[in-house]
């Protein structure tokens, strides 16, 4: 395997690892915006349960 055959390899290696952090990333994103969700609907609840 002669150098550019192995850049190339190592290139294609960096893109597929950029598009798992990229896609890992996102999910990070839904996952913060579903914790937002949750932890307005915990402060609801706790104020309800306060009220009582």
């Amino acid at each position: 395997m002669n150098a550019t055959q192995t850049k190339d390899r190592l290139y294609d290696q960096l893109a597929a690892s950029l598009k798992n952090v990229s896609r890992a990333v996102g999910q990070t994103a839904d996952l913060f915006e579903h914790l937002q969700t949750n932890l307005s609907a915990m402060r609801v609840l706790a104020g309800t349960h306060a009220a009582q």
